[in-house]
């Protein structure tokens, strides 16, 4: 018998039943909810590599803002990786986002502070004239807006390295799963260790085969996930194709 049927719980009912253990599916895959000021009416801008903080989850990659908060790749990929931390803290958590990918706090005071000491810069607005080229400027007019009436000369060292955390470690909160679609995969699902993946049949009963996401895998993006189960569909055939010839009636 091969069980391909995806995350359906009657099935995983079922193959608990035959004694196998079942990890708990839990959503994965799913964009942030975040209603925040500095990203309001941003939706459409992207940044093509930021570095997200969530619990002990940090990923890297492109992010998109949305009308209701945060997707892109670097998103989904918190996601998946944080799927159970998020699950348990009800999807409600702290986000740290360093816009600029992998400076760091240091690295982007240094370039803040050379564009206050260029003279062409010092009557020129802090808002109008973006320091980091990587940064859309209409985020970082929003990133600004605590100094929006300041030009770069005017700048204090305690502005600077404010602008420098925000930019590095701005703090946001995760405020639930995107809105419009509540998640691409599960992750969960029948426990690894009792199956060989080799044949992909059951370590605990005879005869039994499975594929596809009834197994405990998630990919960190959509297309890995038809990858395993395109994969694991193959050699479940395979297997059961070996054991047909090897056990004929």
């Amino acid at each position: 018998m091969l069980i391909a049927t995806g995350s359906d719980s009657k099935t995983r009912e079922i193959v608990k039943s035959l004694g196998h253990a079942i990890v708990e599916p839990v959503p994965s895959l799913f964009t942030f909810n975040i209603k925040d000021k500095r990203i309001d009416g941003l939706a459409g801008v992207s940044v093509e590599n930021v570095t997200l903080k969530m619990d002990s989850i940090i990923t890297q990659g492109a992010l998109l803002i949305t009308h209701w908060g945060l997707s892109g790749p670097a998103v989904l990929r918190c996601s998946a990786w944080g799927a159970r931390i998020l699950f348990d803290k009800k999807y409600t958590s702290p986000l740290t986002i360093n816009w600029l990918g992998t400076y760091t706090f240091d690295s982007a005071l240094e370039v803040l502070q050379r564009n206050k000491d260029w003279k062409e810069n010092a009557r020129k607005k802090v808002s109008s004239h973006s320091a980091f080229s990587q940064i859309p400027l209409r985020l970082w007019k929003q990133l600004t807006n605590f100094i929006s009436d300041k030009n770069w000369g005017d700048l204090s060292k305690t502005e600077l390295r404010k602008l420098a955390q925000e930019l590095t470690a701005g703090e946001f909160t995760i405020q639930g799963k995107g809105i419009f679609k509540e998640e691409f995969v599960t992750c969960g699902g029948v426990k690894l260790s009792e199956v060989d993946f080799k044949t992909m049949q059951s370590k605990m009963v005879d005869n039994l085969f499975f594929a596809g996401e009834v197994l405990d895998i998630d990919g960190i993006t959509g297309g890995f996930n038809f990858q395993s189960s395109w994969t694991t569909g193959w050699l479940a055939g395979s297997g059961l194709g070996e054991f047909f010839f090897t056990n004929p009636r």
